[in-house]
């Protein structure tokens, strides 16, 4: 059996997508060719049809694509190669798996170095096209110093221009009346919470700043200014020691 132009051939489809010996050029599909070719003898052939070779490094179907007539394979039967299918050569690979990694690394970019990352392996910030790998995923800005991943961006912090504009799921609050537009827990209270005092609906923008020492932070209940007690501050006064030379 040949691979053939010319006469009356077997036209023919190889599919080597589940072979694992590589294939590109054409001295590798003829010596390929006459590995198989002693297997095909006596093989029915008819259009629309395929036969499955299995070879130590995989399996190899050779689709028919026209048998212009011929019925069987015969030791003189010629063959004409129509098309090669091939699974395609992964250029860009996870860092973390393996498989394809479209998305880079923004940190790594920076450093002067690319990390492709899968959409299973990079870390996205909502709402946003940039991508980390394990290595750079940002942690929360909180105060309490969490170190959750960052999972948003504060549209109120980003605005005015704050280093620190990415916080944890723990620290998100939406817009009141659009669940696109993200705040951390502090810009929301700003912005939109009420006056705690009964009956009144206006913003309540002071916070209550009364804390005890079993307390682990202020009360920081909202208060509008016409709710909001303001205690001046006075400058605390000295006292000197003659014993002791101090205060």
């Amino acid at each position: 059996m040949t691979i053939s132009e010319t006469g009356t051939n077997v036209e023919l489809t190889i599919d080597l997508r589940r072979f694992s010996e590589t294939t590109d050029t054409l001295e590798k599909v003829e010596r390929l060719w006459r590995q198989i070719s002693p297997t095909l003898v006596g093989q029915s052939v008819t259009n629309g049809t395929s036969i499955s070779l299995d070879l130590p490094a995989g399996n190899i179907s050779l689709w028919i694509v026209n048998a212009n007539g011929i019925l069987h394979v015969a030791d003189d039967t010629g063959f004409y190669i129509v098309d090669v299918l091939r699974s395609p050569k992964l250029l860009y690979q996870c860092a973390v798996c393996g498989e394809y990694g479209p998305l880079r690394c923004i940190k790594c970019e920076e450093d002067g170095r690319e990390t492709r990352l899968c959409s299973k392996h990079a870390h996205i910030i909502k709402d946003e096209l940039s991508a980390y790998c394990p290595d750079h995923i940002p942690t929360c800005n909180c105060r309490d110093g969490c170190h959750e991943k960052a999972v948003f961006r504060c549209r109120s912090c980003a605005r005015t221009n704050r280093q620190h504009s990415l916080y944890g799921d723990h620290f998100h609050k939406e817009h009141p009346k659009d669940p696109d537009v993200d705040y951390c827990q502090r810009c929301y209270q700003w912005k939109f919470e009420r006056c705690q005092a009964s009956g009144c609906n206006r913003i309540g923008r002071s916070k209550c700043h009364y804390q005890t020492r079993g307390m682990s932070e202020p009360c920081n209940a909202p208060s509008c200014t016409d709710h909001t007690l303001f205690l001046r501050k006075y400058k605390p006064i000295l006292f000197f020691s003659a014993n002791r030379g101090g205060f």
